[in-house]
């Protein structure tokens, strides 16, 4: 074959002079095709879709110079631009790519050119041709009708779509929104031309944006509608709504008056109801079937996914959360700025995270930028929601058990966030959905907002509900078959659904069979699960059913050995014990004759097959591994398994299992061991209860030794589960357990939603005491003293009760504990050191049980005690006849137990004694880098001041030094020279804080942002050992800035914030610190932490605006606390810098003026201001040296 030539310089010459006359690409695309041909294309491109009778009536009439109608038709149709749909019916549609070249808009503008006649005259006639073809053909109206005549297409829009709304029918609403989406741009550019009625296109953009934004609210209630189909609507449940809808009736007086007629209405509804009674059924129908028809928005937090944590952390994020739900329901969407501003902290519905995740992100922020978060979050959404026209605006806590049984929420915060949210927004209604009475649990709701409180009962239904249930929304025939199941049902709601969808399935269902059913749960279990899955599927839910969550390692552990074992012929389970009923889908031959091997990991697919939201099993949203059984299969197969010794045999394999799992607790891994150890109790309380005593005690016994407290308070909060009996004496003592960890993790942390939870907790074991008629012992009183400090509330009926409980007892054990309860009560006055006295002599009897923790705590006590009083004889006496009793303590506490000692010898000039301190058991052996690589600031600063007391007592002539410490000869001559013989320690420790810094600042850097205390504090020592030993005051206010950052953003009001606050009044000359202090002083609560009442005192005399507040603390911490009042006058200097101390006759005067609580008369006052004011400035013009903080 012969390729043609061709004339290449011939064609290139006629093809000029084709195009030679172009200027434009209508002059090209007219040069491709013939006129008519081109107009007919370009009409087929106005409609979404046209037939063979659009195309006669209206594509091809009047179009000049074209052939007959059939050849256009044929023409059309055959163009290899159109595409051609068979279904529903024959239609033909220009694609999409050229139908967007075909009629695509300029915008305006001086070359831009449209024939706006041509346009709208071909659009009405499509409209036209349209409106008279039906609801078939109504979407396609509407497509050009917005093109010709914008007005009446809003309005045919909002008509379609709001009836389309109403039946739920968000398919509609969806094509409907994609076809006038469609036309958005051609709109935006119709609106920019100066036609009459160009201003209309805008317009109906705007209608088309809120017709968006309420199918995107409808879809995010469209399941909550579709299960809630046959609810019956109660007189309760109506009554609930009536009180919703009266805040739009009362909206604009509030926002007018909201003073105190709007704190004192009721904006809170309290759901309060057992599982199964209708809860979660009411929330959804309130939600789909009246709040978003009348355009209430609504909002719901469900801790079953939230950490309850964050009640406490950043309530503020909570709401933001709620801003997010409601933002789509809200006219012109105006929480979009709120929503993004929390965004930038975490995504607000990143739950693939994880809720505890989500916390931590924002427990990485600083105090500062939290609170500024916070402020501006809560500010922006007051006033958006204030704003806006919507009638009523509902937001609701759903699944609060969760947060009443967290250790660290705080439910009131939450709650005093939403009040304030609600004093912008009058309109705001709060419903708490729980199982829990609040009043009851909840410390200090029912004053705060009782009065503002109303109860929605939601009981059982009443036979006549039950009925008009089954015949008005099941469409049952009435008759006996209906009386049979709602005396069947008794009231329940999830029975009578049940029997309804029985007798849809089964007509000829019979009151008979309805009465002989063995129990609506139980024919649900057979009917709608085991009926319809494998055998061996049913034998993985038989003994799922047995562990708290279905995982993985559940299966392969536990359910797999036992299936294999039955295989193999054993016959340790016999399904012929149960039900009739269900007894015969569980067949052991069966199983055995199974063709497959047994796999687990081909079991758990096969079971994840079946896995969906409203499957008898669905997925974990915070675990892969892990499969929720429906509580409507769990509940009966459970009973059933009751009668049965497999059950048993099931939670010990388990409980070994998960023991096996959880290991030793060691650092590190303590959350790991938490959840290990309390899935260890599930199953150990569920054997026996020899059993779950056993397991409890020594789990919580390991939990104490190594302080992990939130782990004893889960451990005992296992014991109170619902679905398990215990004996009274483990009731008690778990909820005794419970309440000291609280107090524990309180001391820790002390944050007041802790202290609040040891309030709840304390509460609860009254309770208990009270249900099982046990008479509280001293633990309890014990408790109650030591919580009501932190908690605000007066001690003194406390240690009433103590001292008459006291007379009563006669265990040595109890005594010891009331006795110490007292001299802690008691602090500072005389009868504390009586107290002391006493629980000395019981713990030298041996009768006292104590821990070593309990003996080393009293330790302190007693030495401080004497200290304050300047008995460091008695002090020294009483730290070396309990040192040797002190066997299990932990490094940290080792060598604390070494610096007070060596401190005391050094107070008592005795340093010859120190070397028997040095042979103690102690970690001497660690070296400095092993200590700062711990990360544990305890343990550093223990060591820090080990080291500052071993090298003071080295060179006041006491013992070598041990291995790691400087020694004489690394001392400088010229230090050694030129201090005086009193300062020597003091050249000593700066000689060492060079070192010691650089310690911290490792310490400090292991700590990282994950534990934001640790590295506070770290860098405080830094900030004191700076300023005081090497006298860089720059680079202490460096390190004392970042300290402050981090001590604002944990909270906390303990000891070395007080060293923080100490070391800024130095370092800048207390005006910083005073402003600093002032801002703390103005959210702490006073009396909360005594340490916090000190700084304060001393700091606010210089502030004119604090110095009557000062004195009103430490009036209220006199009554507390008198050693810590009297603190506030002698501002905690060391007991043998005499050099220091303010002058003897006036810190008398001060004490004797605090003890006769004279503190109003304006002689104590001035001569208390001017003393401390004296003391003051002296240490700010360095007239006397500073002692350090760490001895």
């Amino acid at each position: 074959m012969t390729t043609p030539t061709i004339d290449v310089a011939s064609a290139l010459e006629r093809l000029r002079l084709r195009f030679e006359n172009i200027q434009s690409e209508e002059d090209l695309d007219a040069s491709m095709g013939k006129p008519w041909e081109r107009e007919l294309l370009w009409r087929a491109a106005l409609p979404l879709r046209f037939d063979a009778m659009t195309v006669d009536a209206v594509l091809v009439r009047d179009i000049t110079g074209a052939p007959d109608a059939g050849t256009m038709q044929g023409w059309l149709t055959r163009h290899r631009d159109v595409d051609v749909a068979t279904f529903p019916l024959t239609s033909f549609s220009v694609s999409e790519s050229v139908r967007a070249q075909l009629t695509a808009v300029p915008m305006a503008g001086p070359e831009a050119r449209i024939d706006q006649g041509r346009l709208f005259d071909t659009a009405a006639r499509l409209a036209r041709h349209f409106h008279g073809r039906g609801r078939e053909w109504q979407l396609d109206e509407l497509s050009v009708l917005a093109l010709c005549e914008p007005d009446l297409a809003k309005q045919r829009a909002q008509q379609v779509f709001g009836a389309a709304e109403r039946r739920a029918d968000f398919t509609r609403c969806f094509q409907l929104l994609q076809v006038l989406e469609d036309r958005a741009a051609q709109l935006e550019a119709l609106s920019t031309w100066a036609f009459t009625t160009s201003h209309k296109y805008g317009t109906l953009l705007g209608a088309v944006r809120e017709l968006r934004r309420r199918y995107d609210a409808s879809r995010a209630f469209a399941g909550d509608f579709e299960r809630t189909t046959h609810v019956l609507e109660r007189d309760a449940m109506k009554a609930a709504w009536r009180w919703i809808a009266k805040a739009g009736a009362k909206g604009k007086k509030q926002v007018k008056g909201r003073g105190a007629r709007a704190s004192s209405s009721q904006w809170i509804l309290n759901v309060e109801a057992k599982g199964g009674a209708g809860k979660t059924m009411f929330l959804r129908w309130l939600s789909s079937r009246k709040c978003l028809p009348h355009g209430v928005p609504y909002a719901r937090l469900d801790f079953d996914f939230i950490d309850p944590r964050l009640t406490a952390v950043a309530p503020w994020y909570l709401l933001a959360q709620c801003a997010r739900a409601l933002d789509p329901q809200l006219r012109n969407r105006p929480l979009r700025a709120v929503v993004d501003d929390a965004d930038d902290v975490v995504p607000i519905d990143a739950f693939s995270l994880g809720p505890q995740e989500v916390t931590r992100a924002i427990e990485r922020l600083s105090s500062e930028e939290a609170e500024q978060r916070g402020e501006s979050i809560m500010g922006e959404l007051g006033r958006e929601l204030s704003g806006t026209d919507a009638p009523a605006i509902v937001i609701v806590l759903d699944t609060l058990e969760e947060v009443l049984a967290h250790p660290q929420s705080d439910l009131l915060k939450l709650l005093d966030a939403l009040d304030e949210l609600r004093r912008a927004c009058p309109r705001l209604k709060v419903i708490l959905s729980g199982r829990f009475n609040l009043d009851s649990r909840v410390p200090g709701y029912a004053d705060r907002f009782g009065k503002q409180v109303r109860t929605l009962d939601l009981d059982r239904m009443s036979e006549a509900e039950s009925t008009a249930y089954l015949v008005k929304k099941r469409r049952l025939p009435k008759g006996a078959l209906v009386t049979a199941i709602a005396k069947r049902c008794h009231g329940l709601p999830f029975a009578l659904s049940l029997f309804a969808d029985e007798w849809q399935i089964n007509p000829k269902l019979t009151p008979e069979e309805v009465r002989e059913t063995p129990g609506p749960e139980l024919h649900y279990l057979v009917e709608r699960v085991l009926k319809r899955v494998p055998n061996v599927i049913g034998w993985m839910l038989r003994y799922g059913v047995v562990a708290r969550r279905l995982t993985r390692r559940f299966l392969a552990d536990v359910i797999l050995p036992e299936l294999e074992a039955l295989r193999d012929g054993a016959r340790f389970d016999n399904p012929l014990r149960d039900s009739k009923e269900l007894g015969k889908y569980f067949d052991l031959q069966k199983l055995a004759s199974g063709e497959r091997a047994l796999s687990a990991n081909l079991l758990w697919a096969d079971l994840e097959r079946h896995a969906s939201a409203f499957s008898f099993v669905s997925r974990d949203a915070s675990h892969p591994d892990c499969l929720v059984i429906h509580a409507d299969v769990m509940r009966p197969m459970r009973r059933e398994l009751r009668k049965h010794p497999v059950l048993r045999r099931l939670h010990r394999r388990a409980m070994k299992d998960a023991r096996t799992q959880a290991g030793a607790l060691v650092a590190g891994r303590e959350g790991d061991w938490t959840a290990e150890a309390v899935e260890t109790l599930y199953h150990a309380l569920r054997i026996s209860e020899r059993e779950g005593r056993r397991t409890w005690e020594g789990l919580n016994q390991e939990a104490v030794r190594h302080e992990a407290y939130e782990a004893q308070f889960l451990l005992a909060s296992e014991v109170f589960a619902d679905d398990v009996t215990v004996p009274a004496s483990l009731a008690v003592d778990a909820a005794r357990a419970r309440t000291e960890a609280c107090i524990s993790l309180g001391l820790r942390d002390t944050t007041r939603a802790n202290w609040d939870m040891a309030a709840r907790m304390h509460a609860e074991w009254r309770r208990v005491l009270r249900r099982h008629d046990v008479t509280p012992d001293a633990a309890f009183y014990v408790a109650g003293v030591n919580i009501a400090g932190p908690t605000g509330r007066r001690p003194e009926s406390g240690l009433r009760a103590i001292a008459k409980a006291l007379t009563k007892t006669r265990k040595p054990a109890e005594r010891v504990l009331l006795h110490m309860a007292l001299a802690e009560g008691y602090a500072g006055r005389p009868a504390a050191l009586g107290h002391i006295v006493a629980v000395r002599r019981l713990i030298d009897s041996g009768k006292s049980g104590w821990s070593d923790a309990a003996m080393h705590r009293f330790r302190v006590v007693g030495m401080r005690e004497y200290m304050a009083r300047g008995d460091y004889a008695s002090a020294l006496d009483l730290v070396e006849s309990m040192t040797p009793r002190l066997r299990h303590l932990t490094d940290a506490q080792v060598l604390r137990k070494i610096a007070w000692h060596t401190q005391l010898l050094v107070t008592c000039d005795q340093p010859a004694r120190i070397p028997r301190v040095m042979k103690w058991k102690s970690p001497w052996d660690t070296t400095r880098d092993q200590v700062a690589s711990t990360g544990n600031v305890d343990l550093l600063e223990s060591w820090v001041a080990m080291r500052a007391e071993a090298i003071r007592a080295h060179r006041l002539g006491g013992p070598a030094v041990p291995p790691g410490l400087p020694d004489e000869d690394s001392t400088p001559a010229t230090v050694r020279s030129g201090e005086l013989a009193n300062d020597a320690h003091l050249a000593m420790r700066r000689l060492a804080a060079e070192d010691v810094v650089a310690l911290l600042q490792k310490a400090r850097t292991v700590a990282g942002r994950e534990h934001p205390e640790l590295s506070a504090r770290a860098l405080t020592r830094c900030a004191w050992f700076t300023a005081y030993q090497l006298g860089d005051l720059q680079q202490a206010r460096e390190f004392m800035r970042e300290a402050g950052a981090l001590t604002l953003k944990v909270g906390s009001t303990g000891w070395w914030y007080v060293n923080y606050l100490t070391c800024l009044l130095l370092a800048e000359q207390g005006h910083g610190a005073l402003k600093r202090m002032r801002e703390f002083a103005a959210r702490a609560p006073i009396g909360a932490d005594w340490q916090l009442c000190i700084a304060l005192a001393a700091l606010a005399l210089e502030d004119k605006d604090l110095k009557g507040k000062s004195l009103v603390v430490v009036q209220v911490l006199h009554r507390i606390r008198p050693v810590a009042a009297r603190r506030v006058c002698l501002i905690d200097v060391l007991p043998n810098s005499d050099r220091i101390l303010i002058h003897r006759e006036a810190r008398r005067k001060m004490a004797r003026a605090l003890e006769l609580g004279e503190l109003r008369s304006p002689r104590a006052t001035t001569a208390i201001g001017r003393t401390i004011d004296e003391w003051t400035l002296r240490r700010w013009t360095g007239a006397f040296p500073v002692p350090s903080p760490v001895a």
